[in-house]
């Protein structure tokens, strides 16, 4: 298997198919794929082929924080180190912030293992919530 890393922008058709073919896809609102991805400044992909096989979907300031919003990995090409390779690019495009990222419950044990540390003081303030 040799995989092709680089900036490519998938087509929304290819960034959806990825995403059902992983667990983010029941948890992404996959109609608005277009906007999801024309609203960060960072993708980075991964390609078998012409078959989309990895996806790092981030927004940074490239300085104090890299939020990484999405990291996705069709589940036929998992434990091939495709992940881990997408967040050293990620890194590497901002060297200086800090990767912040929100897991998912699958994948909550998978960013401890590989070198991320856990932070006890993350806050979200989900559309349906108000300030008080």
């Amino acid at each position: 298997m040799a995989i092709v890393y680089n900036h490519t922008v998938p087509t929304v058709a290819q960034f959806t198919d990825l995403y059902r073919a992983c667990t983010l896809g029941a948890r992404r609102p996959l109609d608005a794929a277009a906007e999801m991805m024309a609203n960060v400044n960072l993708i980075l992909s991964a390609w078998d082929g012409d078959l989309l096989v990895g996806l790092a979907r981030a927004m940074t300031d490239r300085v104090q924080a890299t939020y990484l919003a999405d990291l996705a990995v069709r589940e036929s090409h998992q434990k091939h180190g495709i992940g881990k390779q997408l967040i050293r690019m990620v890194q590497a495009e901002a060297p200086r912030a800090t990767v912040v990222l929100l897991a998912a419950p699958q994948a909550h044990e998978y960013y401890g293992r590989i070198g991320f540390a856990q932070h006890r003081s993350c806050w979200i303030l989900r559309p349906e919530m108000a300030l008080s």
